[in-house]
């Protein structure tokens, strides 16, 4: 919208499955922001990746990052097999 002022965006991510498939846990599908060490596990409710506040034309505009994803497998307790999950990234601005 117009008039310049600061807004507060934030980016949001959940899981929408209840499971990978084949007996495994949503919790072994993980995230971490690209500038973070720190991996997380996934869950059904939402958690908050970042918030920036922005002013347009100057700070935070523009703005980025990326979203890694890895899986937790185990060689003894991992059934040879495909795994998905859904999941909902959800990005909200207010003033």
């Amino acid at each position: 919208g117009g008039g310049g002022g600061a807004r507060t965006t934030t980016v949001l991510i959940r899981a929408t499955s209840a499971s990978l498939g084949g007996g495994k846990v949503i919790g072994d599908l993980q995230w971490r922001r690209s500038d973070l060490s720190t991996w997380n596990s996934i869950g059904s409710t939402d958690v908050q990746i970042e918030q920036r506040v922005l002013v347009k034309g100057g700070t935070n505009d523009p703005w980025s990052n990326t979203i890694f994803f890895r899986m937790l497998l185990s060689w003894t307790t991992d059934a040879p097999g495909p795994y998905a999950a859904n999941y909902v990234i959800t990005l909200s601005q207010t003033p």
